[in-house]
This record gives C-alpha cells, sequence and structure tokens, in this order.
C-alpha cells in the first residue's frame, strides 16, 4: 500500500471496504488469538474482529467467507501458533468470457510448502493483448462481466512466476 505504522490501518480499513463495495469481491479479516492483542490495535481495525484461538472455528470461518470455495486454512494452527491473521479475497463477479466446463481438469499444484496437489484447474485461449511478461514473470488479464447497474466489470490480473519462485521473487 506504500503507507506504514499509523497509516496502515486505517489505509487498510479503507480499502477493503472500497473493495467489498464492488460487489466483484468478497473481502473478510478476522484474528484469532492466544495471547492477549493490544486494545489501541484492535480499534486501530473497527471492521475485524478477533476471538479466542480456535482452529475448527477459523475454519468454519474460512469455509463460510469464501461460500465453500476453501474448505479450510491453508496452514495448520498448533499449540505454538500464537495468534491468526486470516484474510479472504474472494472473486464474486462472472467473467466476462465464461470458462468451458469441458476444459477444466485436475492438474498437479505445488504449494509454498512443496506439497503437490490435483486442484480443479481452468484454461482458456486469451487475446494476445491480454497477455504479457514483466521482469521474467507471466501476467494474464481476465475481464469479469459489467455490475448490475453498469458499473465496469472487475479486471483480474494472474501473475505467475516460474516454478519454484516464490511470492517475493514474482512480485
Amino acid at each position: 500500500l506504500g503507507t506504514a505504522d499509523r497509516e496502515a490501518a486505517p489505509a487498510v480499513t479503507a480499502l477493503a471496504c472500497e473493495l467489498a463495495g464492488t460487489g466483484a469481491l468478497g473481502v473478510a479479516t478476522r484474528v484469532w488469538s492466544r495471547v492477549p492483542v493490544l486494545p489501541a490495535f484492535q480499534e486501530a481495525l473497527p471492521d475485524v474482529r478477533f476471538e479466542p484461538m480456535d482452529p475448527a472455528a477459523a475454519d468454519a470461518w474460512v469455509r463460510e467467507a469464501t461460500g465453500g470455495l476453501i474448505g479450510r486454512l491453508p496452514l495448520e494452527i498448533t499449540d505454538e501458533t500464537l495468534l491468526a491473521l486470516v484474510n479472504v479475497l474472494a472473486l464474486k463477479a462472472r467473467w466476462e468470457k465464461p470458462f468451458e466446463a469441458w476444459q477444466t481438469h485436475d492438474l498437479p499444484f505445488t504449494d509454498a510448502a512443496g506439497t503437490v496437489v490435483p486442484v480443479p484447474t481452468m484454461a482458456k485461449d486469451v487475446p494476445v493483448a491480454d497477455a504479457w511478461t514483466v521482469g521474467g514473470a507471466y501476467v494474464v488479464e481476465l475481464r469479469c462481466a459489467s455490475e448490475p447497474g453498469g458499473g465496469p466489470g472487475a479486471r483480474v490480473r494472474l501473475v505467475l512466476g516460474e516454478p519454484g519462485a516464490g511470492a517475493g521473487r514474482v512480485l
């Protein structure tokens, strides 16, 4: 965001409210903690609920916040986890040009821990103008349908690096 310290929390809150207000995105944040959280920190994030650590509740919240698209947290909350700040950003918009169901197949996906799991993977051709490279990263832009009421549709940019490249290297 380009902000730090005391300016960051209000900026994050304003951005989340703006994104959620588009109708194209679902945005939600929650904190679970085993340790006390300073009241000033909680007050700086008025739209974020703070709750005692409960891994099952966190997984249930993720399922609800994503409309079932994500079944559980992508990490394990252990007894050593003192605080979990979870942010959900879910695309609710419809694609301008939908993916064909017959072009969706389970393909291997390697997560940040190196675990390979099969995931449903959509595929389609995109116009040449909607795909480019920047510093070794591949960018593909997909357009969403216009919002009800005539607002412009969201544009989603997927940024992909070489296999094995971490987010810090790609972004």
